[in-house]
């Protein structure tokens, strides 16, 4: 019962929260969000907004005033005017309909917790519950949340993610809580001016009420029951909780939201850590071979890259790295790995040079409106090599900056041709990835379609298949492979979240041939999508891979829960998963490069870099 899993629909306010805990903790959390819900009474905290301004246009209407009838209408007036009164007559007009949008208010909600020994144990946990509440409140009705410990007098904390809870649960103190903190705190909120619409205290005793304030009282019975006590200005509501399973309420009390992860490595199965020469560089991610047996990294301040062998089942020779580089005068713009060898595409001064691709000859570069690729970027573009004999077609197709999917020939790089070299095969491309020596796919969306098609390595383009969706995602990301002549694999659709919401993930699993089955995931407030792996339990099935804000946790996310799946000791500087969908590849700050497969759940590889600087130069 987490943000992988659909919630029960009572409980999907609060996914955006639930979502950092395990399914047990989340289950025992959930279940005090229904109980203690009622307790609260309705917001008083709804902003009073004044009036809304028009903000650009939002909509088009079959009624309005005239003065906002759009312009075609008015021509169809001037040519048709029989026509136009039709259309008054029916109300077909169409008018442009105004955004409106209201001032914020400075409205707050307020959580003050006691943090000291009258509100030690139990009591503890239903500060986690109030927290996730008064945090949805302020959000449901507009309003700034913010916290603060009782015996802590001015010091308001407006954060509202999962490390603050943390810091919530770690603030403790031998102080009991007194009048003259609630004092102070009420001068401090008057001498700054705080909006404390609602100003709540979670205490053990009863505290004086002023203007706006709200009580909690927490006690711990001695029949291991937990009394609860609200008071707002117009009701007194009471509950009483029984006491959930310790082991799941310690781990909440240490912070501990989701379960420790499992061995990185099967007992027994040493992985040895390979020493490379130079330093890895710690802003590209590594990139994957299609089968994902092979990788390369490039090594910071070189114009050189190294490539790894992932050692297959059963065999117990070890590949050794292997070392290469591009011409000093230019910068790796993409790379593809094809025969067991890096290649790519180099832009050198005003030229594009395919680096260990034989029959491409030096081709002048895009203006910058057809090809957008700065050298020296962050990361390397997409790029895909379709290959055959030397006669016959070959085609190196690169997925731009701007979307923008181009291709090169051996034959179009021919000197002499008046021609240009390039050809831009399709615009609005989300992804691309290859499949085999022969084609590639990739993923466009226009409107509310988006469209996998086949681009074949003698040109011609063929659909895959098309899918409904809600709108254009801000990402996609594509694992697959081909079976029996057949894509089968998994899409995954990233939108973004509301307010300071997760995102929202549509994962498309199956095929072509048989269908796509639809998962729509909710991401984790703060973490990055790495992409789509293998499910260890049913690999034809896929899980999502997600870094979260700390930049040191992997956690994976599908159909059957959440869990972590791996803990760096150094936070995580670049990542990448296989095309496969087998391994995902993770470089930390340190240097040391690390590749896991089953799902994340096993070392392949590991590599360590030369020491040094923590930037790229």
């Amino acid at each position: 019962m987490n943000a992988a899993f659909p919630l029960p629909p009572a409980l999907q306010p609060w996914h955006a929260w639930l979502a950092w805990f395990d399914a047990d903790i989340a289950a025992m959390v959930g279940d005090w969000l229904l109980r203690l819900d009622p307790l609260l009474g309705r917001g008083a905290a709804r902003m009073q907004r004044g009036v809304a301004d028009p903000d650009g246009i939002d909509d088009l209407r079959r009624r309005g005033p005239y003065e906002r009838l759009v312009l075609s209408e008015w021509a169809v007036a001037d040519l048709l005017p029989d026509e136009f009164l039709r259309r008054a007559a029916h109300y077909e007009h169409l008018f442009l309909a105004p955004k409106l949008a209201r001032p914020r208010s400075d409205a707050l909600v307020l959580a003050l917790f006691d943090a000291g020994p009258a509100q030690r144990g139990a009591p503890r946990l239903l500060h986690v519950a109030m927290w996730i509440l008064l945090a949805r409140r302020a959000q449901a009705a507009g309003a700034r949340f913010a916290w603060g410990v009782l015996q802590r007098p001015g010091e308001v904390h407006e954060e509202a993610s999962a490390e603050a809870l943390r810091a919530l649960l770690q603030a403790r103190t031998h102080a009991l809580a007194t009048q003259t903190e609630h004092t102070a705190w009420q001068r401090h909120l008057a001498g700054h001016g705080q909006a404390a619409i609602e100003c709540w205290w979670m205490t053990a005793g009863d505290v004086a009420p002023g203007r706006g304030d709200h009580q909690v009282r927490i006690r711990h019975g001695f029949d291991d029951r937990l009394s609860v006590s609200v008071r707002t200005p117009r009701a007194h509501r009471q509950l009483t909780l029984g006491l959930p399973d310790a082991g799941r309420a310690s781990r909440l009390l240490r912070g501990e939201f989701l379960l420790a992860p499992a061995p990185l490595a099967m007992p027994g199965a040493v992985v040895a850590t390979e020493s490379l020469n130079g330093r890895l560089s710690l802003r590209q991610p590594p990139l994957f071979s299609i089968d994902g047996r092979h990788l390369a990294l490039p090594l910071a301040g070189t114009h050189q890259a190294v490539l790894l062998t992932l050692r297959e089942e059963g065999r117990r020779k070890k590949a050794k790295p292997r070392y290469s580089a591009w011409p000093a005068s230019g910068e790796l713009l993409c790379g593809v790995i094809a025969n067991k060898e890096l290649a790519g595409v180099a832009a050198v001064h005003d030229g594009l040079y395919f680096w260990k691709m034989p029959w491409f000859q030096p081709v002048a570069r895009p203006p910058a409106d057809a090809f957008a690729a700065a050298p020296g970027a962050a990361s390397w573009l997409h790029c895909a090599w379709l290959r055959a004999s030397k006669s016959q077609t070959q085609r190196v197709v690169i997925l731009d900056a701007a979307g923008r999917l181009l291709s090169w020939t051996n034959a179009s790089t021919r000197p002499g041709r008046d021609m240009p070299a390039h050809v831009q095969v399709d615009d609005r491309v989300l992804a691309m990835q290859q499949i085999d020596g022969q084609r590639l796919l990739y993923a466009r969306c226009e409107d509310d379609r988006l469209r996998v098609n086949y681009l074949h390595r003698e040109g011609n383009i063929e659909l895959l298949t098309q899918l409904a969706v809600p709108a254009r995602p801000v990402r996609l990301l594509v694992r697959g492979q081909v079976r029996e002549g057949h894509w089968r694999g998994a899409l995954c659709l990233e939108y973004p979240g509301q307010h300071d919401d997760g995102g929202i993930c549509r994962l498309y699993q199956g095929g072509p041939q048989d269908g796509f089955s639809e998962l729509e995931l909710r991401l984790p407030a703060g973490a990055k999508l790495l992409g789509p792996v293998q499910d260890p339990q049913r690999p034809e099935r896929s899980r999502l891979l997600l870094l979260r804000p700390d930049r040191r946790t992997v956690i994976a996310i599908g159909e059957q829960g959440q869990e972590i799946v791996y803990q760096a000791s150094n936070d995580i500087s670049a990542a990448s998963v296989a095309p496969d969908g087998s391994g995902v590849a993770l470089v930390d700050m340190a240097g040391q490069l690390r590749v896991l497969g089953e799902g994340g759940g096993k070392v392949l590889l590991q590599a360590q870099g030369q020491r040094g600087d923590d930037r790229d130069d």
